[in-house]
C-alpha cells in the first residue's frame, strides 16, 4: 500500500510540475543536469519515506537542452522507482548520460534483487509484474515498463535494453537519436 501511495504521489508531483512549468513557458526546456537535479531531489524524498538506505548518483557527461522534458522525466522516474522497489533495504542507484556518436545514452543501474534471465524477454509486455503486496493480496498492473518502452520507442525513436543478474542488480540502457531529444540552438 505504501508503494502505491508513493507512486500516486509521484504522478501528482509530475502533473504539478507540468502545470507549473507550462504556465511559465509554453515550450519549456531544461538541460540534462537540471532534470537530474530535479529527479534526484524528488527521488531522495521517496527513499526517505520508505526508510531505505540508498545512495543516488547522477552524472551528465554531455549536458544538453532536452526536447520534451516530461517524456524523459517520466521514463527515468519509472525506472528509478522500480529500482527503489528492487532494493530491499540498502543499495545504490546510478544514472549516467553520455553521447555515443549521434545518439545519447541514458544508463540506469541498481544493486537490487535483479531479474531472472527467463523473465528478461517479457518484462516489457503489458501485464507483466513481479510486484505483489502480501498484505493486500494485490498484484501490480504491470504497465510501467511497457509504458517506458513505448515512450522511448514511439516518442523518441530510441531503443531500450536491459541486463540483469539475480542477486546483483539491473542495468537499463536507453539509446535515443540526438536529433530526437536534443534542442539545437539556432
Amino acid at each position: 500500500r505504501n508503494i502505491h501511495e508513493i507512486k500516486k504521489d509521484y504522478y501528482r508531483v509530475l502533473v504539478g510540475m507540468q502545470n507549473t512549468l507550462s504556465q511559465e513557458k509554453e515550450n519549456i526546456s531544461m538541460d540534462v543536469k537540471e532534470i537530474f537535479d530535479l529527479i534526484s531531489e524528488n527521488t531522495q524524498k521517496i527513499i526517505d519515506a520508505k526508510h531505505k538506505n540508498i545512495s543516488l548518483h547522477f552524472r551528465a557527461e554531455d549536458n544538453f537542452e532536452v526536447n520534451n522534458i516530461y517524456l524523459l522525466i517520466s521514463i527515468l522516474n519509472n525506472l528509478i522507482i522500480n529500482s527503489i522497489e528492487a532494493i530491499e533495504s540498502s543499495g545504490k542507484i546510478s544514472v549516467i548520460e553520455y553521447k555515443h556518436g549521434e545518439q545519447y545514452v541514458f544508463q540506469l543501474s541498481d544493486t537490487g534483487c535483479g531479474i531472472a534471465k527467463e523473465d528478461l524477454d517479457i518484462i516489457f509486455k503489458p501485464g507483466y509484474s513481479t510486484k505483489y503486496d502480501p498484505e493486500t493480496g494485490k498484484m501490480s498492473q504491470g504497465l510501467g515498463l511497457s509504458h517506458v518502452k513505448q515512450l522511448v520507442e514511439d516518442n523518441y525513436k530510441g531503443k531500450i535494453y536491459v541486463d540483469s543478474m539475480v542477486g546483483k542488480g539491473t542495468t537499463f540502457q536507453i539509446i535515443i537519436p540526438a536529433d530526437e531529444i536534443e534542442i539545437v540552438n539556432q
